[in-house]
């Protein structure tokens, strides 16, 4: 039966001319399967989650992931601060400042601890007034990493609750 249910939703989005926003939602329904299975949103949440980690971890790397705090960086002995991080601050960890951004209600305090700093990283783009460096489109990424969580969880919701059914 729901296989039925489905593929009648389909022909319909198929077969009508709908609006923009129509087809959006519809994209967003197929998400979770029209409401009928929505543990389909599970496999976009990993999807999320390790392209995530992989980014996240690249920025770590590259030196694009900044300490939220002041007092977390070693100063030298003229009070001038470097990159080098205390022991005592949390170590950043990808897949759980992944997990962490992407899931609304989970807090593993990578988030408080750790940002992508959109002034560091290399150029990668420069018109007139405008540019872009790879630390500011880390950040954006991190600004879609959010609210894609956001989205999706919803939508998950919503579909086990059997809220959502086209």
């Amino acid at each position: 039966a729901k296989k039925v249910l489905i593929a009648k939703t389909e022909d319909y989005r198929k077969l009508t001319k709908l609006p923009l926003t129509k087809k959006f939602g519809f994209w967003l329904l197929w998400m979770i399967g029209y409401g009928y299975r929505p543990w389909k949103a599970f496999w976009f949440f990993m999807l999320f989650i390790l392209l995530g980690c992989f980014l996240f971890n690249i920025g770590y790397s590259s030196d694009l992931m900044t300490a939220t705090s002041e007092s977390a960086y070693l100063k030298n002995i003229d009070s001038s601060v470097t990159r080098t991080v205390k022991k005592i601050y949390p170590k950043f960890n990808s897949l759980v400042y992944s997990i962490d951004t992407f899931v609304p209600f989970v807090n593993f305090h990578q988030q408080n601890y750790w940002l992508p700093d959109a002034n560091r990283g290399s150029e990668l783009f420069n018109y007139r007034f405008i540019s872009l460096t790879s630390g500011e489109l880390l950040r954006i990424y991190l600004w879609i990493h959010i609210s894609f969580g956001w989205l999706l969880v919803s939508l998950f919701v919503a579909g086990l609750s059997g809220l959502v059914r086209k």
